[in-house]
């Protein structure tokens, strides 16, 4: 990904360009070599693509008042607008696919950052099931998330990203994987904070397992 800066000729440019893409990435103009997904219409990105166009969707339904919050926080957050933190905020919650997570129409009242997963610890039952424990936190407002990566190289056509396992409450204290890969497969995995506004603590370090 590369950085480039307007002048007055260009002060924009959108889309793609031969094989670059030309967007605006957290207040920058960055060009970045297009990838064509593996599966580009699979069920997990289809859905992660559905969520994205529910939620834009959504931010017309908002009443002013509401959209004026969102701009006050978003200066707060140092976010670029109120329409891109309330997309931050409840695209992650919709992504997390939870009963109990819904979208919020109003930012969080206080500010903080969920604290990230503690004692972790993580092992195989058998070949196909992975165990994943924290003693922290353990509560009702809080959701931990498992990613998961295999052990793939960086290529011009690949680049490996992480999936969410599952989202489960903490209170749980535990959550258990079938795994679907074959022996000798490296699994890497982290865990991260959610909460009830679709705050995300920073990532643990990556586990890594070898499927036996």
């Amino acid at each position: 990904m590369a950085i480039w800066y307007p002048s007055a000729l260009i002060s924009d440019i959108r889309g793609k360009l031969g094989n670059q893409v030309f967007t605006f990435y957290r207040g920058t103009h960055v060009i970045r070599t297009y990838v064509i997904p593996a599966q580009p219409n699979n069920a997990d990105q289809m859905r992660c693509r559905g969520n994205v166009s529910d939620v834009a969707g959504s931010w017309a339904l908002l009443t002013d008042g509401e959209k004026e919050l969102w701009d006050k926080y978003a200066s707060l957050a140092r976010i670029k607008g109120g329409f891109p933190a309330y997309m931050r905020h409840n695209v992650r919650l919709a992504h997390a696919n939870h009963p109990e997570l819904h979208w919020i129409s109003h930012p969080p009242l206080r500010g903080g950052t969920p604290r990230y997963p503690r004692q972790v610890q993580m092992f195989f039952d058998g070949s196909c099931y992975i165990h994943i424990s924290w003693s922290h936190p353990t509560d009702t407002i809080h959701f931990i998330q498992p990613f998961y990566r295999l052990d793939y190289d960086y290529s011009i056509t690949y680049h490996p990203h992480w999936k969410l396992i599952a989202t489960v409450r903490s209170d749980a204290g535990e959550l258990v994987w079938q795994q679907p890969y074959g022996t000798g497969t490296r699994i890497h995995i982290y865990l991260r904070t959610l909460d009830r506004w679709g705050r995300v603590s920073p990532r643990t370090e990556a586990h890594t397992l070898i499927v036996p």
